[in-house]
């Protein structure tokens, strides 16, 4: 399997496909007050945890500077692969994120707080997972990004501590 939380495929004897599948992937940021605020990011590009499904399978292409997602059909007679399509920028997304009045923002809509609010807009987070401290403080202080970032006691990955909105 290739996530720990990852469930089996499984088939019923008629020809529809039930797929049953949910993704783990998370990262945390801290707020001033150190509480953690676990980011969806990653969980709203993802199918729910429960997906009915009439033989399509969803692929996720998460790149540190956009992502794209696709649909691989498996119906007869449809595309057997299609590229979903983003309104403002056509088939790739920004990898962004931006946390900003009590909202979540992804893509396009978090580059546009970019410029007014640049430590609330994440950026190059696929590069950064999981990687010990020293790798993302280079990394960040390489591109001028001027996150506040400190290590994580336990695991010794990063941890972005964010301003909390009352």
């Amino acid at each position: 399997m290739f996530f720990p939380n990852s469930k089996e495929i499984t088939t019923t004897p008629t020809p529809t496909f039930t797929f049953t599948f949910s993704f783990s992937f998370s990262f945390s940021f801290s707020c001033a007050d150190g509480s953690a605020v676990m980011s969806k990011f990653l969980s709203s590009l993802s199918p729910t945890p429960s997906v009915q499904s009439q033989s399509a399978v969803a692929s996720i292409d998460l790149g540190s500077k956009c992502l794209k997602v696709v649909v691989v059909n498996l119906k007869p007679g449809q595309a057997p692969i299609s590229i979903a399509i983003n309104e403002m920028s056509k088939w790739k997304t920004s990898s962004l994120v931006a946390f900003h009045s009590n909202s979540q923002l992804i893509g396009e809509e978090s580059l546009g707080l970019l410029v007014r609010y640049p430590t609330k807009v994440y950026s190059h987070l696929p590069i950064l997972l999981s990687k010990p401290f020293n790798y993302p403080q280079k990394f960040l202080r390489s591109l001028y990004l001027s996150y506040d970032i400190t290590p994580d006691e336990t695991r010794d990955v990063v941890v972005y501590k964010t301003e909390e909105e009352g």
